[in-house]
C-alpha cells in the first residue's frame, strides 16, 4: 500500500485494514474533510476496531455518518454487538464509541441525544489463561511454517518476555536495549510513559529479527492459537468466559494479550514483588497488575508453613 497523503509509512500501514475496507473514500480528494467524518474520526482514533465499524456499516447499509447515529440505530447496534461478543468486549466497544460521540456532541449533527444511556452493558467476571515458562520455551523452539507465523511468534515472545503491549512490541528492536544488552527501554503508546526493565537473554534473538508485516489482530490470534496447538499446549483447562464455564485445551483460549499476562504471572511465581512487576509493565499501581494480569499462585514452601505451626501470642506476635 502506498503512503497516504499527509501520513507516515507506519501510519499508512496502521490504517491498511480500514483502507482495504473502503473507509478512506474521499480522503484523497479532501483529507481534512474526511478527518471530520464519523468514519474518519473513528478510524483514526481506533484503527484496531474496524470490525466494530463494519457492524455499524452493515446495520445502516453504507459507511455510517454522524446523522446515522440515531437512537434506533444505536439500540440495534447494541443488540448486534451483544449477540456476537462477550459482555466485557461489548463494554469496551461501547465506551470507545461514547468517547467519540461525547468529544463531538457539540460540533456534529448526532441524531441521538441519549447515546450515553443506550450504549451500556454490564461487565461480567471473566477468566483468562497464561503460559508457563516451559510452554513459552516450546514456542521459542517452534519452527514457523510461513513468514506470517514467524512474525506472530516474534511479537508474542517479545510480549511474553518484556510485558510490552502488542502495539509496543511491534516497535521494539535491539536498538531499544542498552549497550550491555541487560535492559530495554521503550515509550508506551498507551500510557505515554518511558518504561525500563531487565530482559531475558531469550528475547534478544527476536528483537534482532527483521521480519515485519501487517496483519489484523484477529488473524494474529488465529495464527497464535495454531502455533500453540502445534506446540501441544493442550492441557485441559476450565475458564469462565462469555457468561459460562468453558472447558477445552489451553491453546483455544490463547490470544495476543496472553503474552502480557504470562509475563506478569511468571515473574510473580518467581517471587518478584507485584510492585516491581507493575513498574516493569508501566502500570501506575500494583493493584492493576494483581487484578488483571497475575493469574498463577506461588508454591507454598515449608518455611511458609512454619508460620501456621506457631501459637498466636499477645501483641500480635507469633
Amino acid at each position: 500500500m502506498q503512503t497516504l497523503q499527509g501520513m507516515t509509512y507506519f501510519e499508512s500501514k496502521q490504517y491498511r485494514n480500514a483502507y482495504s475496507r473502503g473507509y478512506f473514500v474521499g480522503y484523497d480528494d479532501d483529507p481534512k474533510a474526511w478527518r471530520n467524518t464519523f468514519a474518519g474520526v473513528y478510524v483514526l482514533k481506533y484503527p484496531g476496531r474496524i470490525s466494530v465499524l463494519d457492524e455499524m456499516t452493515n446495520l445502516v447499509g453504507h459507511i455510517p455518518t454522524w446523522e446515522d447515529l440515531t437512537d434506533e440505530n444505536l439500540r440495534e447496534f447494541v443488540n448486534v454487538i451483544c449477540e456476537k461478543y462477550a459482555a466485557n468486549s461489548a463494554h469496551t466497544f461501547f465506551a470507545e464509541l461514547k468517547a467519540v460521540l461525547n468529544d463531538f456532541a457539540d460540533e456534529k449533527p448526532i441524531a441521538s441525544k441519549r447515546f450515553n444511556k443506550i450504549l451500556k452493558v454490564k461487565r461480567e467476571q471473566s477468566q483468562a489463561v497464561y503460559l508457563t515458562l516451559d510452554e513459552l520455551k516450546k514456542i521459542i523452539d517452534y519452527q514457523p511454517q510461513s513468514n506470517y507465523e514467524r512474525y506472530v511468534k516474534k511479537i508474542f515472545i517479545i510480549e511474553a518476555l518484556t510485558g510490552a503491549r502488542n502495539c509496543d512490541s511491534k516497535r521494539l528492536s535491539i536498538a531499544n536495549c542498552d549497550d550491555n544488552l541487560r535492559t530495554i527501554t521503550y515509550f508506551s503508546q498507551k500510557t505515554h510513559k518511558s518504561v525500563t526493565l531487565p530482559i531475558w537473554n531469550d528475547v534478544l534473538q527476536f528483537l534482532s529479527d527483521p521480519i515485519d508485516t501487517s496483519i489484523s489482530l484477529v488473524y494474529f490470534n488465529r495464527l497464535l492459537r495454531e502455533i500453540c496447538r502445534r506446540c501441544k499446549i493442550d492441557e485441559n483447562v476450565s475458564i469462565y468466559t462469555r457468561g459460562k464455564l468453558t472447558t477445552g485445551p489451553k491453546w483455544q483460549f490463547v490470544s495476543s494479550h496472553t503474552g502480557r499476562r504470562s509475563y506478569a504471572t511468571n515473574l510473580y511465581i518467581l517471587h518478584v514483588e507485584p510492585s516491581t512487576i507493575a513498574q516493569f509493565m508501566g502500570h501506575s499501581s500494583p493493584e492493576i497488575t494483581i487484578r488483571r494480569y497475575i493469574l498463577g499462585y506461588r508454591e507454598v514452601t515449608p518455611d511458609m508453613m512454619t508460620i501456621f505451626n506457631k501459637p498466636i501470642e499477645y501483641g500480635g506476635q507469633y
